[in-house]
């Protein structure tokens, strides 16, 4: 499976990385020997690509032509799924710069492979270390933009909004529904796992009733209920075995359960109401790097 098939959380990121991408292979001037190697990849053609791209390093040992063919080497076995090519070829891409200002765009490019990859942790880190260190106002700025990709994958809503007024602000019409999503996000009331747990510990069912589970709360306070009374009953007749079973076999689990279950179900809703505002923020910012048709 190829690096931009998968699916879940990442899905429309990758799809703003392929546009960043891709518009900047076609500003980028490239040599005409290797414009068949850039065509095969802009269509999609990646171990064709990659076969072209190695016959030109090979006959040319110049720096100068080396950088920008290992970057885009690098994104073609990003596409291809091999994580370790990619940061490799991007490293070597970083090594044969020449001058800082190249390093720090293939720097950018490394970032994305580790967000495509998964990796968010370390892109954040290599993108804030970019930001620190640039001195173009461009590369800054791309760097923000993809910095500002990786919080909201990681659902860091109040950094997020940081970065946001840092570099996205005005950048076009889309910007203010991202700066309200964004502070709903902020603002939002999420559930706590822990309280919901100590309500069902309390009182059977009322974890679920506080994360909005209505008919799941009242069936484990019925169902707990129910267990309580038999364990009475039992202990009134004196009947001390069957009583240590109900309470190790029945009641216990389904109490446990009942506890569990408050907390996932807490934990679930945030998860769900953070995947939202991501999906949003995320199918606007593609809205702001795809170039307009004229």
């Amino acid at each position: 499976m190829t690096l931009f098939r998968v699916s879940g959380s990442i899905s429309r990121c990758l799809e703003i990385l392929a546009v960043i991408l891709l518009a900047a292979i076609a500003t980028a001037g490239a040599d005409p020997v290797l414009d068949m190697a850039d065509s095969l990849m802009g269509a999609g053609f990646y171990d064709d690509a990659v076969t072209e791209y190695r016959r030109f390093l090979f006959f040319n040992e110049s720096p100068k032509k080396r950088s920008p063919v290992y970057s885009r080497l690098g994104y073609c076995y990003a596409y291809l799924g091999d994580r370790d090519a990619a940061v490799d070829a991007l490293s070597r891409a970083i090594d044969f710069a020449e001058n800082d200002s190249l390093a720090l765009q293939y720097r950018i490019d490394r970032a994305v492979v580790f967000a495509a990859t998964n990796d968010i942790v370390r892109a954040g880190i290599e993108l804030e270390e970019i930001i620190a260190g640039a001195d173009s106002r461009a590369l800054k700025k791309r760097a923000g933009m993809l910095l500002f990709m990786v919080r909201v994958l990681q659902h860091d809503w109040p950094t997020a909004r940081i970065i946001y007024d840092r570099f996205l602000r005005n950048e076009s019409y889309h910007s203010d529904s991202i700066k309200r999503f964004l502070d709903r996000a902020v603002n939002d009331r999420y559930k706590s796992p822990g309280k919901a747990m100590l309500l069902s510990t309390i009182f059977p069912g009322a974890g679920q009733i506080y994360n909005g589970h209505w008919l799941s709360g009242l069936n484990a306070l019925a169902l707990n209920l129910a267990l309580g009374y038999l364990t009475v009953d039992l202990v009134s007749d004196r009947e001390y075995v069957p009583v240590f079973l109900s309470y190790i076999f029945l009641f216990q689990r389904y109490y446990s359960g009942n506890r569990g279950s408050a907390y996932q179900q807490a934990v679930a809703h945030n998860r769900q109401q953070d995947l939202q505002y991501e999906n949003e923020i995320l199918s606007l910012l593609k809205q702001i790097v795809t170039p307009k048709a004229k």
